[in-house]
């Protein structure tokens, strides 16, 4: 028996085998998993179009410039839009003030419409 870590193995077994599947790992299918979920999504969406006669719809409110969220905030709505899902982008410039910031949330809390908030992060320093 051999230690490699916290993984045992004996002789015969090779290294390149306890490493890429150590004891209990499960290796998953992540593209396959996603599509999977994605699937799903697309259908519960369309059952609550047909339900409430309206999609879920996300808000996602984006304080400021930031390249990285900018790019995250683009790849979510485009996620919402492949399943049913819409989605509005609230852009707020960097000089925001937190209490204005939290007066446009709490008009999307009160809007009906509206099933869920996001706040994309990093907030600059004039919302904290």
């Amino acid at each position: 028996m051999y230690n490699i870590g916290f993984y045992l193995r004996d002789s015969t077994m090779p290294l390149a085998e306890v490493l890429l599947n150590p004891p209990g790992a499960k290796i998953i299918d992540g593209r396959r998993h996603a599509r999977e979920l994605r699937d799903s999504l697309r259908i519960k969406a369309s059952e609550l179009l047909a339900k409430f006669g309206a999609p879920p719809k996300l808000t996602v409110v984006l304080v400021g410039d930031d390249a990285a969220s900018r790019l995250y905030v683009a790849n979510k709505s485009k996620a919402c839009r492949d399943v049913g899902i819409e989605s509005v982008v609230v852009e707020l410039p960097v000089s925001t003030p937190l209490d204005t910031l939290l007066a446009v949330i709490e008009v999307q809390n009160r809007d009906p419409s509206v099933h869920g908030i996001l706040v994309q992060l990093p907030l600059p320093g004039t919302c904290r």
